[in-house]
């Protein structure tokens, strides 16, 4: 029996006696479908490791990016958290996963924040998702943070998620004012 995977043969299961036509025909069908589900296990596994190795690029990408990458679910809670945002906002990984957005959003831009999240998710409507803004941003210290937001999302089922890659511009705002 051919064993199968992703359409190509990788082996065979075969099984011997020394007499003639000693498997009957439910015998064969049983080895047949043996060998479909080994086959069928290869292939899962196969497209296990292709997904844990494209889940480790991913994973290495995001940690070592320069930049901060946040994503918020539709409920406003942080899901992800690189190291770059620590080191932008001052929060580890684990104090701040599962807080709200809002946390690193200064009180002067809370509502503009909250409304345009329940627009976007009530009509669609974007105003900066897809393109880059600056906007300030609130780190652990209080202190107010100069940065650019690139914002995009990702809809699957019912659901939103919201990933900004945050570029912290305060160096540079600081430059500029002593430049000028």
């Amino acid at each position: 029996t051919p064993l199968i995977s992703a359409g190509k043969v990788f082996g065979a299961l075969t099984l011997g006696t020394q007499k003639i036509r000693a498997f009957p025909p439910e015998e064969t069908e049983l080895l047949t479908s043996i060998g479909i589900q080994i086959g069928s296990a290869v292939q899962n596994s196969f497209l296990f490791q292709s997904l844990k190795t494209s889940e480790e690029r991913y994973r290495g990408l995001v940690e070592t990016s320069a930049d901060a990458i946040v994503s918020v679910n539709d409920a406003r809670e942080i899901i992800q958290w690189n190291d770059s945002a620590s080191r932008i906002f001052g929060y580890s990984k684990d104090e701040i996963m599962g807080k709200l957005i809002d946390t690193i959003v200064p009180e002067e831009y809370q509502n503009r924040h909250i409304e345009g999240f329940k627009r976007y998710i009530e009509t669609g409507e974007a105003k900066i998702i897809g393109k880059p803004a600056e906007l300030k941003g609130l780190r652990k210290d209080g202190f107010i943070v100069h940065v650019e937001l690139s914002l995009s999302v990702l809809k699957s089922d019912k659901s939103y998620i919201f990933t900004g890659i945050i570029r912290d511009l305060t160096e540079r705002k600081r430059a500029d004012a002593d430049g000028a």
